[in-house]
């Protein structure tokens, strides 16, 4: 999940008391790294657990940062900036027992986690971005957990149409392949993929708070 580095402090509470608290709350691992993605003024937090308390608890940050807008200049993060020195600093994908990613083409920025640039940039699960050649559009895939494909989907695809239809961004849903997980695949300019993960999270959240 990605912020405005000056909504860093709106999270971490004084002393680190809304960090602590929020752990204990949804029984999540959570940490928001010290330095900013590279070339970027986002931050990345790091939301470890059980898909629903990640869900409950990223609801909770969006909540909250409606109260705390971004000061100074917005620098969304392009993962084509991805630095292997530092990537331990900023919390980015490293190479490790969760498999390899191919180096050019985007990063996976961390488990259980997505970036939703600048609104401030909030997210949902676990995302891969692709640079796509000779154009400015990108695309981006969002892992869910396969109960909340049909929040996603609508009824009768409603909802997901109505994301592509507002957010200008192609969204599919891949079809179910015995995972516990879904893939979702957004196509786009940067805002329109930030649109789209903003309704998208929008829809999980509204779910779960009449669940």
């Amino acid at each position: 999940m990605l912020i405005h580095q000056s909504q860093a402090g709106c999270v971490i509470g004084k002393a680190g008391n809304k960090l602590k608290e929020m752990r204990q709350d949804f029984g999540v691992d959570m940490k928001v790294y010290s330095q900013c993605c590279p070339r970027s003024s986002e931050r990345i937090i790091l939301v470890i657990g059980k898909p629903r308390d990640v869900c409950k608890c990223i609801a909770a940050v969006i909540d909250m940062l409606k109260t705390w807008p971004p000061r100074g200049q917005n620098v969304p993060y392009d993962p084509i900036n991805y630095d292997e020195q530092a990537v331990r600093d900023y919390g980015g994908f490293q190479d490790d027992d969760r498999g390899r990613r191919d180096r050019g083409r985007g990063r996976r920025l961390s488990e259980r986690s997505s970036s939703l640039g600048g609104l401030p940039s909030v997210s949902g699960l676990s995302s891969l971005t692709t640079l796509l050649g000779g154009g400015r559009k990108t695309s981006q895939q969002v892992s869910i957990p396969s109960e909340l494909a049909g929040v996603i989907i609508g009824k009768g695809g409603q909802n997901i149409r109505q994301i592509r239809i507002d957010s200008g961004a192609d969204v599919e849903l891949s079809d179910p392949a015995g995972s516990s997980d879904r893939i979702i695949t957004i196509t786009g300019t940067l805002d329109q993929i930030q649109n789209a993960q903003y309704l998208l999270q929008m829809s999980v959240k509204q779910h779960l708070a009449r669940n």
